[in-house]
């Protein structure tokens, strides 16, 4: 039987906020004592984004010029956040497409009027090189919500081509999408670390209403192995929105909000948890509990003979800090004993993730 050398729970990344759909299975490896360092030099700036991607040499230059104002709306709105109950295109949405209150839970969408592209917000100023390419391969933005007075830092996982980095003056989000399209949609990683975030500072509590301010600030992070923070940017757009927060919304099997589990397997999951426990690097939090996540089994069996090998599925590791509570996915990877499989001898292996944040009272 092949034998397969695995990190025990590590949190080798600082990726801030995550969508409810977690990532595809990453590639297993061994760690190493500088994988240890970088790790432990990484989580001792938990706050900081993940860097970009390092762009092949540009052999042509990206074109200066962007998209531009595209329509009335964009003209009427330009600068500022507007916010549907719909998803509408960018020629679809109207004036009366535009809604102020919302119920935390329910449908939430918004879209993003700039004056010009994230590139050309970000070139020339301190910091930023002169390569739009490098740029544009750079890019990504934050959030910052005031809510009461208090404001809390957002980030954005990053998305889009550099193409559209370079060209695109306006894009929509969607915090809550009842019917999720395929593809990936910016915005409900924000909302999900805002009301994690908020939950411990006490906000969202059921019954309660918020006059929310979200500001977007685009941000260009250094490339993939230089050193240096990302050079922050100007808020490109701001709007306002109403957030009233229903009894019961703030619960275990809430999928757009909380994390909820599989199957249950508490021998799995005791497994997880201490295997987490004993290889657990990052410094802002500290892991509580272990759930299947909803996927299947993936068997591996022998090319010639069919016999089973072993078998993998995915687990997550959840995690609570003093501010948020956040879920990261891991693979969980059980030998073939001859008559079944051998959960006392399975292996936890680490997965480059995305943090999946929820209010910690997802699980109180």
């Amino acid at each position: 039987m092949k034998r397969r050398h695995r990190l025990l729970g590590a949190l080798l990344l600082s990726i801030v906020v995550a969508s409810p759909a977690l990532p595809t299975l990453g590639q297993r490896s061994g760690p190493s004592a500088r994988d240890r360092e970088r790790a432990n030099a990484r989580e001792a700036a938990a706050a900081s984004p993940p860097q970009a991607s390092q762009p092949p040499p540009a052999t042509s230059s990206l074109p200066a010029q962007d998209q531009g104002i595209l329509n009335e709306m964009h003209r009427a709105h330009v600068g500022e956040v507007v916010f549907t109950r719909q998803d509408f295109t960018v020629h679809a949405i109207q004036p009366s497409s535009l809604a102020d209150t919302f119920d935390l839970g329910a449908g939430m969408f918004f879209r993003v009027y700039m004056d010009r592209s994230a590139v050309n917000a970000m070139m020339g100023r301190p910091g930023v090189s002169n390569d739009r390419l490098q740029v544009a391969a750079g890019i990504q933005y934050r959030a910052r919500f005031e809510v009461d007075g208090r404001a809390i830092e957002t980030t954005f996982l990053p998305f889009g081509e550099w193409s559209e980095r370079n060209m695109y003056t306006t894009w929509r989000g969607q915090f809550i999408n009842p019917t999720p399209a395929a593809g990936v949609v910016p915005g409900s990683e924000v909302l999900r670390e805002l009301v994690a975030r908020g939950w411990s500072a006490g906000l969202f509590r059921p019954g309660s209403t918020h006059r929310i301010t979200m500001s977007v600030i685009p941000m260009v992070n250094p490339p993939d192995g230089a050193a240096g923070d990302p050079v922050v940017g100007p808020v490109v757009a701001r709007g306002t929105f109403t957030l009233r927060t229903p009894a019961g919304v703030i619960q275990r099997d809430n999928p757009a909000l909380c994390v909820p589990a599989g199957s249950s397997e508490p021998a799995i999951e005791r497994a997880v948890l201490e295997q987490a426990g004993r290889a657990w690097l990052a410094r802002d939090a500290q892991p509580f509990g272990a759930r299947m996540a909803q996927a299947p089994w993936s068997v591996e069996r022998h090319p010639v003979t069919g016999v089973p090998i072993e078998r993998t599925t995915d687990v997550l590791v959840l995690a609570r800090a003093p501010d948020y509570c956040y879920a990261a996915p891991y693979s969980w990877t059980e030998p073939f004993a001859g008559s079944g499989f051998s959960t006392s001898s399975g292996e936890l292996s680490f997965r480059p993730f995305i943090r999946t944040y929820f209010p910690c009272g997802c699980v109180e």
